[in-house]
């Protein structure tokens, strides 16, 4: 994944969560574009999560993006709900 690949997600209009899925099998979930911070080289992002936690992810290591339901599932590329 790229900077820019994810930034398509994050300007996205209208704006729908997603949720980041790991080369190591880690799901990150972006509740809101503000929550997500970009270092200056674009290869990395801090999530801000529950209160102050936040999750560091280098982009590298993102396998997939998948929008969430709203039902605690997400829907992948085929369009087909999964739970997650």
């Amino acid at each position: 994944m790229t900077i820019d690949g994810l930034r398509e997600w994050l300007d996205a209009v209208p704006f729908r969560p997603f949720v980041m899925r790991l080369s190591n099998g880690r799901e990150v979930r972006v509740r809101h574009p503000e929550l997500v911070a970009r270092s200056p080289s674009g290869r990395t992002v801090i999530v801000y999560t529950a209160g102050d936690a936040f999750e560091m992810v280098d982009l590298l290591h993102v396998a997939s993006i998948v929008r969430t339901t709203g039902k605690g599932g997400t829907r992948g590329a085929n369009g087909r709900s999964s739970k997650g």
